[in-house]
């Protein structure tokens, strides 16, 4: 078993997270999560506002080997 934590509510066990999509906004964005035993959850964070979904985010950006993101377009400059 891996490291276990919550986004809103669910409980995740790191390990078993096969994709981890976060499609950015400005104040937080849309996380779609898909595990080995076949489910498939998708979020509505608030990564600016939220402590509980900021500390998810950080969990998977930082220690989940699937984790990708995109920005919208023109976000950050490009």
């Amino acid at each position: 078993m891996g490291k276990r934590f919550y986004i809103q509510g669910v409980e995740f066990d790191l390990d078993t997270i096969t994709y981890a999509h976060f499609s950015r906004g400005l104040t937080g964005g849309i996380l779609d999560v898909l595990t080995s035993d076949g489910g498939d959850h998708t979020f509505q964070l608030w990564t600016r506002d939220v402590a509980d979904d900021f500390y998810a985010y950080a969990i998977l950006k930082y220690e989940c080997e699937h984790y990708t993101e995109s920005f919208p377009k023109g976000y950050g400059g490009s």
